[in-house]
């Protein structure tokens, strides 16, 4: 292991262990919310103790067993401490109910969002740190938490910006999503501003962030809004004015994330960097001090994005190994970066993204040699043939080469975040396997295009236009791509989201397939088979019946569920409240709704159902046969039904009609011979 390159004089030692600290601490900092409070000085003392056995036994392979267990319980510590409600100040625990009215102040900690609202209009979106608390008859006191907060934009609301210190009152949830924020919805005549502030660095990296989505913008942002805007959401991460559709189709096919400034993106800008300094002849040593500044100049025109400050950190930590003589190793970085980010922020292990970030860059370095190995093997050159073969036979083995390693590199990330997709998501996307392996390879092109449009900007601003031009056909392309893969059949489908043990048989049984060999191999294979397959006996026998009658916020709408019955859905809901319906029938695993019943002709049971329509399968909808002429909602929610090839079928009393799996429908009202008014 202790081998010297010829070159450059770099010792490659043994780096792996710092897979197993960073395996320690995150494993410490999962387990910290579901401790008990308080013993903070035992786990401390612990800690202390295992670092001190492991001292005198560092140079030993016996050695790094102690100092796992100390960052075990160093992550612990570190992670039970930051966790959201252990001050007592915090929000979480100054909130009375689940659902509160309060007036806030606290200070804007990222950039403003003007985006459509779904009851019509505009609205603001940002985030905000909470610093004090206001009840109606009470004195302001302090407190601690972090808000997405969205506002009306009214004519007479003044527009936040980044850093402002507010004032607001509003209706808080305290369900709270997987990061830890809660939800507020406030008033807009109770938005005050009272001082600016935020950090310099900041407002100069948002600045930039603008000035860069203008000149992306040059040429194309008037005839080509849809284009224009995944262009700069590749680019820049600003994903927020991407259309609906063209959002919901990225996210049936598995590719959302593309959109996240994450490794893909870095990584492009650091393979370009990096080809330049080798032109310019840099010696390999300090090529990361070249590389430092370009990713700080790119970090920065994302408004330092925290996916992508963590990306920058993983791409530097690669490439500064040389200046410290040591050998490049991937997986070290890997391991490094996750720690640093995780010490400096402890709140990133409820981050989303950061989640998704290094499970799929796991998953390619777990996944992928194992994957790509019969394709090298296939790929390597015969040294026994009497002649290479032809040029063009070369170009076409290499080409075929490179989409069989995409491929391959598609599944192992596709393996890696399916199961953290089902989980969030509540969704399996099968199509991220196409869709990786046409969506990545378009994104290179528009982040390396977009990239090349900056930097020509200070020159041209002619130039500039021209490859905002070609970067529009990409997106074009682009999005019509994913559009067709989301319809095509099984593309994706909805699922519950599994259990802890259930998410760590889906992470455990791939990677013991990939890590194993022989005989163990073989025994892991039985038992997961067995295991999934006494899962779907389970799941067929199951004839339970589920009735899940859904409050106000969901639209007052009743689902009839269950493993073996056809699924009923009655009543639509109000329009504004059919993003909640949808995200429930999602996380009940609704795929198809066999029969939709509207058993009213009003706006509050009708007006989602051409949502519903659209997002799930509906075989059938059920009208009340009444001979009164209908209101003008429920007259174009029916025109759309039927411009999709759904069946609508009145019934009335004494009708009855049969499921697909034998249950039957009977009417008790209304009466088809009586006119109602």
């Amino acid at each position: 292991m202790n081998e010297r390159s010829d070159r450059e004089g770099i010792v490659a030692r043994p780096r792996r262990p710092l897979l197993g600290l960073a395996a320690s601490f995150v494993l410490g900092m999962a387990a910290a919310p579901v401790l008990p409070d308080a013993h903070w000085p035992v786990l401390a003392g612990v800690a202390a103790v295992l670092l001190a056995a492991a001292a005198p036994l560092r140079r030993r392979l016996i050695g790094l067993l102690p100092l796992f267990g100390a960052a075990l319980v160093c992550g612990t510590l570190h992670g039970a401490l930051a966790r959201p409600g252990v001050a007592p100040c915090n929000l979480l625990n100054a909130m009375e109910r689940d659902a509160e009215y309060l007036r806030l102040a606290g200070r804007i900690v990222d950039a403003p969002v003007r985006t459509a609202a779904l009851r019509g209009g505009e609205e603001w979106r940002f985030t905000m740190d909470a610093d004090a608390l206001n009840r109606t008859g009470e004195d302001w006191r302090r407190t601690r938490g972090r808000l997405r907060v969205r506002i009306a934009a009214t004519p007479g609301l003044p527009e936040p910006r980044y850093g402002d210190r507010i004032a607001l009152a509003g209706s808080v949830r305290r369900a709270a999503g997987p990061d830890g924020a809660l939800r507020m919805t406030a008033v807009p005549a109770s938005f005050q501003r009272r001082s600016p502030g935020g950090t310099a660095v900041r407002h100069t990296a948002l600045a930039f962030r603008s000035q860069a989505a203008r000149s992306l913008g040059m040429g194309i942002e008037e005839h080509y809004p849809r284009e224009t805007a995944i262009v700069r959401a590749l680019t820049l991460g600003m994903r927020e004015h991407i259309p609906e559709d063209t959002r919901e189709n990225f996210l049936l096919t598995g590719t959302m994330h593309i959109f996240a400034i994450s490794g893909l993106h870095v990584g492009i800008v650091a393979a370009f960097g990096l080809a330049l300094l080798r032109a310019l002849g840099v010696p390999r040593r300090w090529q990361a001090a070249g590389l430092a500044p370009l990713l700080v100049l790119y970090v920065a025109a994302t408004g330092l994005a925290s996916s992508a400050v963590r990306a920058a950190v993983m791409a530097l930590a690669y490439t500064a190994a040389p200046m410290f003589g040591r050998r490049p190793d991937i997986r070290s970085a890997f391991a490094l970066a996750a720690i640093a980010i995780l010490v400096a922020d402890a709140g990133q292990i409820r981050d989303v993204g950061f989640l998704y970030s290094f499970v799929v860059v796991g998953g390619l370095l777990g996944y992928g040699p194992a994957l790509t190995a019969p394709i090298r093997r296939g790929l390597a050159a015969d040294h026994w043939a009497p002649a290479p073969p032809p040029r063009l036979v070369r170009w076409t083995r290499s080409a075929a080469g490179a989409v069989a390693l995409l491929a391959a590199a598609s599944l192992a990330a596709w393996l890696a975040s399916a199961p953290l997709q089902a989980h969030f998501a509540n969704r399996v996307a099968p199509s991220a396997l196409l869709g990786n392996l046409l969506a990545v390879p378009s994104a290179f092109l528009i982040v390396l295009t977009g990239g090349l449009s900056l930097v020509l900007n200070a020159i041209s601003a002619s130039a500039a236009e021209v490859l905002n031009h070609a970067n529009r056909v990409f997106a074009s392309e682009l999005a019509d791509l994913m559009a067709g893969i989301a319809a095509l059949p099984g593309a994706h489908w909805n699922v519950t989201a599994p259990s802890g043990p259930l998410l760590l048989l889906l992470y455990a049984a791939p990677a013991g397939l990939f890590a194993l060999r022989g005989r163990p191999r073989r025994v892991l294979a039985a038992a997961t088979a067995t295991v999934v397959l006494a899962a779907a006996v389970q799941y067929r026998l199951d004839r339970r019946i589920r009735v899940h009658a859904l409050s106000e916020d969901f639209g007052s709408a009743v689902l009839i569920e269950g493993p073996s019955v056809a699924t009923v859905l009655a009543d639509a809901g109000p329009r504004h409240r059919i993003s909640m319906l949808i995200s429930y029938l999602r996380a009940r695993g609704i795929n198809r709704i066999e029969a939709l019943i509207l058993t009213r002709a009003d706006a509050d049971a009708v007006g989602g159902a051409t949502e519903i329509a659209r997002r799930f399968a509906v075989t059938r909808v059920y009208i009340p046969a009444a001979t009164s002429a209908r209101s003008s909602v429920f007259t174009a929610v029916a025109g759309e039904l039927r411009a999709r090839g759904i069946p609508i079928e009145p019934l009335g009393r004494g009708d009855r009609r049969m499921l697909p799996d034998g249950a039957e429908i009977e009417a008790f009202h209304p009466d088809p011979a009586v006119r109602y008014s």
